[in-house]
């Protein structure tokens, strides 16, 4: 065993878990920048609102499980967007 070849190798395993990182922080930052253009829209999915919701409001609570029960919930009566969301809201 070779300890220079050893250190050559944790180093470039290092590099490559610097960049897995990098790449996963920009998709989501991504991810958040579609989910805010989304968001401002009365096309934009309820789960998108949601969580847009969920995001801004972390203090608040709210639970992964409570938002996947209040999505099937909405998807069972057909409340896909957030223009259908309002409308039930009226109600």
């Amino acid at each position: 065993r070779n300890p220079e070849t050893e250190r050559m190798i944790f180093d470039i395993l290092h590099c490559a878990l610097l960049t897995a990182e990098k790449t996963v922080k920009i998709m989501k930052q991504r991810k958040m920048e579609e989910d805010a253009k989304a968001v401002n829209s009365v096309e934009a999915s309820v789960e998108v609102f949601l969580r847009h919701l969920q995001n801004e409001h972390k203090g608040n609570h709210w639970s992964t499980s409570s938002l996947k029960e209040v999505l099937n919930k909405l998807t069972k009566d057909d409340v896909t967007n957030v223009r259908l969301l309002a409308m039930c809201w009226s109600d």
